[in-house]
């Protein structure tokens, strides 16, 4: 008791107290602590005893009332001290969570760019955990070409001791090694810095601007794209103001009209004396009664240029109200549109010019578009589809089916995507492709003959079709009538060769049968060659009159049993020449006489009766060749027995290209060992 008293009597003991550091931060225990300690250093610096007998009871009350109060007012600073840290911590937690979860990113970075505090938002936007982020350069999370800008950004804020900022774009792999290609996150901040008050920091605050700098870049764009239309269209923008009657022109504007910028201010009066004289007054009008109304503007007229050179524009604008509701003032273009009139002109000169050209014309015409309407045809095209008039005819494709049958000449319908507009549609070209038409409503049928080809621009690519057609039904009737008449001379041609065959076997009876088999065998080799049917057939003809000219040779020696001697042989040789005359001035469809005369020449030169080599023979003449041989060697002669179908192949084979055609051969070597062919009996 003695020791409180003694405390409580020096009345500068609290004060000190007061003074001690964190004393609000202590507890109730804490405080009698320091209290118990602060009087045993009192003790110690004076002659106060804890057993001083100084003090009386009047005074010993007095203290203890005054230490009960100061107990209080210490249980209530206490108690204001607890509640003063609650609230602090409170704070402190809501500044944390602001800072945290605040819109922006904020980091503190030190000289070198390192990053010595970062909120949450900063690392979403960074990419990266803050227990990573802390320690890291901020030059690590751009590109390599963007670090002067980080460096100069610090320069201006640490050695300047200005605010500063930046734009740069972010990485999407900012903690991978260098070794992999930086890539962009699409992310793009701007970044403020100002100093901080200690002077060895700076604080950061990053700003996501790429919604900013994608409408900026779109607004950029769209200018530029508006710029660059503008200018393809050779046009301009203006702006006229109802109220004011003031004029705003754009750059392009002005060339449009001839005139140069900056000579006069553009005006109502300006534009109106540029037109052409024929011009300006309905032009004027048309402007005014469209402002006059609120009505869109829409006007083209002539300009007149100081070189004395005429222009084409169209003006187009729409109105603009105020708040009343009222017009105040027009924005539109202006464009020229001179290239566009002349290709007109053009274009109409050309256009009358086809119709001259589709009318001359006796075939049937006609152009369609893609879409297979018809958009220019002649009156030969009506004639030809059995229309009265080229008013009557249908202008698109799919309506003809309903009028109209298309056949293939064998009979079988065609559908319409057949047709030759859709054929050319599809890019293909046919020439004299022809087809039996049929009306409906008539029954009657005719027969077109049609050229058709797709129509492509200079890219090639295909924008319509052209098709020309000719009623070839009488050409038809009378070719046909040909092919008959041809038909009865070649029944009449086969019959006289045929007896003029019979005359030769009965002036040699031991070669009977010989031109007959040699015609077979003749036909047999041209058809393994590919030729066709028709000649074909011309060749077994031929073989039926082959040795016509041995009517020329006597009979005795033809027949001899014995060899001939070789004035028997020179003899029999002028079959050859003497054919050729019986028949060259007969009218035949192939030069028959020819081909006779050359049956017994060879490739190197070494036959009769012309000595002619290779290719200087007929080819019927080279095939009758080599059927001539292989015959009369496989058969029976009146001087010798037959040498047999293998000897006769051996003998072709072993003069392949020398004497015979080594096409000619090949084809009768696969007839004998690849198709197991066999002469004729």
């Amino acid at each position: 008791m003695v020791c409180i008293l003694s405390l409580a009597a020096n009345k500068r003991l609290l004060p000190m107290a007061k003074k001690q550091k964190n004393i609000n931060l202590l507890n109730s225990k804490e405080l009698r602590a320091l209290a118990v300690e602060l009087l045993k250093q009192k003790q110690l610096s004076t002659d106060l005893s804890p057993l001083s007998p100084l003090s009386s009871p009047e005074e010993m009350l007095s203290l203890v009332h005054e230490l009960e109060v100061h107990q209080i007012e210490l249980e209530l600073q206490q108690e204001e001290l607890a509640r003063t840290r609650v609230e602090v911590e409170d704070s402190l937690a809501r500044y944390t969570d602001l800072y945290d979860f605040a819109p922006v990113g904020y980091l503190t970075l030190g000289r070198d760019s390192k990053i010595l505090q970062a909120n949450l938002t900063s690392t979403k936007l960074l990419g990266v955990d803050r227990s990573r982020l802390l320690g890291l350069s901020l030059k690590q999370f751009v590109f390599p070409e963007e670090y002067r800008v980080i460096d100069q950004l610090l320069e201006t804020v640490f050695t300047k001791r200005e605010n500063g900022y930046c734009e740069v774009k972010l990485l999407a792999n900012p903690l991978h090694r260098a070794k992999v290609k930086p890539i962009f996150s699409g992310c793009t901040v701007r970044i403020d810095a100002v100093m901080c008050h200690a002077g060895n920091a700076c604080r950061v605050i990053l700003f996501d601007i790429t919604e900013q700098k994608r409408i900026e870049t779109g607004i950029i764009d769209s200018k530029t794209r508006f710029s660059q239309a503008l200018k393809a269209a050779h046009g301009g923008v203006w702006e006229w103001d109802l109220e004011t009657n003031d004029n705003i022109w754009s750059d392009e504007v002005w060339p449009l009209y001839g005139l140069t910028k900056g000579r006069e201010k553009p005006s109502f009066r300006l534009w109106a004396d540029s037109l052409h004289p024929d011009d300006r007054a309905n032009a004027i009008k048309t402007v005014t009664l469209a402002a006059d109304k609120a009505q869109e503007l829409d006007v083209e007229y002539r300009v007149c240029y100081p070189d004395g050179s005429i222009h084409w524009i169209m003006s187009r604008g729409q109105p603009l109200y105020n708040k009343n509701g009222d017009a105040s003032r027009y924005i539109g273009t202006a464009i020229d549109t001179t290239a566009r009139k002349r290709a007109e002109k053009l274009f109409l000169e050309g256009s009358l010019k086809l119709e001259a050209a589709l009318a001359s014309m006796g075939d049937a015409v006609f152009i369609s578009d893609t879409n297979g309407d018809f958009i220019n045809y002649n009156e030969a095209f009506a004639t030809f589809h059995k229309f009265t008039n080229k008013e009557g005819c249908p202008l698109t494709l799919d309506e003809y089916p309903k009028i109209l049958e298309v056949y293939l000449l064998t009979g079988e319908l065609v559908p319409l995507e057949n047709w030759v507009v859709p054929r050319a549609l599809r890019g293909e070209t046919g020439t004299g492709v022809e087809f039996r038409l049929l009306r409906k409503d008539s029954g009657e049928t005719w027969i077109g003959r049609y050229n058709y080809a797709p129509i492509r621009d200079k890219k090639g690519a295909i924008v319509g079709s052209v098709v020309t057609v000719r009623d070839v039904t009488e050409k038809k009737a009378g070719e046909q009538k040909i092919r008959d008449y041809v038909k009865q001379l070649e029944g009449a041609m086969k019959s006289t060769l045929q007896a003029v065959a019979k005359v030769v076997e009965a002036h040699d009876p031991y070669t009977a049968g010989h031109e007959r088999r040699v015609g077979i065998i003749s036909a047999d080799i041209a058809r393994e060659m590919g030729w066709s049917e028709e000649k074909c057939q011309t060749m077994q003809l031929i073989g039926l009159v082959h040795d016509i000219g041995k009517i020329s040779v006597p009979g005795e020696i033809l027949t001899k049993p014995g060899k001939l001697s070789a004035i028997e042989f020179e003899l029999v040789k002028t079959h050859a020449e003497n054919g050729y005359q019986i028949l060259h001035d007969v009218e035949l469809p192939l030069p028959i006489a020819q081909i006779i005369r050359e049956h017994h020449e060879r490739m190197d030169g070494s036959g009769y009766p012309q000595g002619l080599k290779g290719e200087n023979t007929l080819p019927e003449s080279r095939i009758l060749a080599v059927a001539d041989v292989v015959e009369a060697m496989a058969s029976d002669r009146p001087y010798r027995p037959s040498k047999g179908i293998e000897e006769a192949i051996h003998e072709i084979e072993s003069h392949r290209g020398g004497l015979f055609d080594p096409d000619v051969v090949d084809a009768m070597l696969r007839l004998f060992r690849e198709k197991d062919y066999h002469l004729p009996n």
